[in-house]
């Protein structure tokens, strides 16, 4: 088992709508908060608030960070706490 002690609960939460630059232009950004707001944000607003949020796409951290104010972590910094000091 990858992480001890976690309790990992994957979800089919859809997409953030980033999709790379995609959404950082201004003509496509609206359009990328509504896809975003399709399933993925009202999944992570329904998250415990003690929940750890861990995706792997910088994009969509960034995205959920704005829309939400929840910050999620890449998996490699779960990773990298949990490995004792050398």
């Amino acid at each position: 088992m990858l992480f001890r002690g976690f309790q990992v609960q994957e979800t089919d939460a859809g997409c953030c709508g980033m999709a790379g630059a995609f959404g950082y232009r201004r003509e496509h950004f609206g359009f990328s908060l509504q896809v975003g707001e399709g399933r993925l944000f009202a999944a992570v607003r329904e998250a415990p608030v003690g929940a750890e949020l861990v995706l792997t796409g910088a994009c969509c951290r960034d995205q959920i960070c704005y829309v939400t104010g929840r910050r999620p972590r890449h998996p490699i910094e779960l990773l990298a706490e949990a490995v004792p000091d050398a």
